[in-house]
């Protein structure tokens, strides 16, 4: 999608929650400090502060849960698989891995699965967490929640 159209669904966002105070669809990843991440990520507006914190240790965890899903679709295709889809499955995984291992592009269903189990299990308890967050997530909630002058769903102006 082009910037540009990103840019419209967000100022529509925006301008949707400060009519209604509804959380919006989509709002932005925020950096421990309250800013909105550049380049823009998005959340759901309904998830908690906690969870649409960026730290240095959930990047790895966001990475693999993009990897595992690629990476199970992936494996139930049929035929040959589009290379930018399975590229950005193995720079997920990659990311996913804090950049230690490198894949071959996998050649079948089995390939894909091994790449699943790599990155899945070093991240095991974490892709199934849905309500909680890493300690650097909790401690930036708590810093933010006592902050002034930021909106918790579009960061610091």
């Amino acid at each position: 999608m082009p910037a540009e159209r990103l840019s419209r669904l967000a100022a529509y966002q925006r301008e949707d929650f400060e009519r209604t105070r509804m959380p919006p669809e989509l709002c932005w990843v925020l950096r421990p400090d309250g800013v909105a991440v550049t380049p823009r990520w998005w959340a759901r507006g309904h998830w908690r502060l906690l969870r649409r914190i960026q730290t240095d240790d959930v990047v790895p965890i966001w990475y693999a849960t993009l990897a595992t899903r690629l990476c199970h679709d992936l494996a139930s295709q049929r035929g040959v698989p589009d290379p930018n889809f399975a590229n950005l499955a193995l720079a997920a995984a990659n990311a996913a891995l804090w950049g230690r291992l490198t894949f071959e592009l996998p050649a079948s269903k089995e390939d894909w699965m091994r790449i699943y189990r790599e990155v899945y299990a070093p991240h095991n308890g974490a892709l199934n967490n849905r309500t909680g967050g890493t300690a650097e997530q909790y401690e930036a909630e708590k810093a933010l929640n006592a902050a002034q002058g930021f909106n918790p769903l579009f960061g610091r102006t």
